[in-house]
């Protein structure tokens, strides 16, 4: 439930950022982040949230390549939020979340 509400905002924020958000759109690398990095801010959270989720429930739904893929992503958004580089980059990325609640309903 969480991951599927943690989608829908992100995703449906994405989709805003890129449809009205001109700064971001007129200049992909240093366009003015403000809202991406709120919205990066909150993915942040919830794959922090995640990893310690998975840390509680290791025996149970513990994967290694899981973890990797969180760290990685917590890497690359940590320059988004600390440098402001590749905004839109970040947003388009993140729209992919906008797929999540479908894979969670299998």
């Amino acid at each position: 439930l969480v991951s599927t509400v943690h989608a829908l905002i992100v995703g449906l924020f994405c989709l805003y950022i890129l449809w009205f958000d001109d700064a971001v759109n007129a200049n992909p690398v240093w366009g003015e982040p403000s809202l991406v990095k709120l919205n990066v801010a909150i993915t942040c959270g919830y794959l922090l949230y995640d990893l310690v989720l998975l840390a509680c429930n290791w025996s149970t739904m513990g994967d290694s390549f899981f973890v990797c893929h969180h760290l990685a992503a917590l890497y690359a958004y940590g320059y988004v939020l600390t440098r402001g580089v590749l905004p839109y980059f970040a947003n388009f990325r993140l729209i992919s979340e906008l797929s999540t609640p479908f894979v969670n309903q299998r």
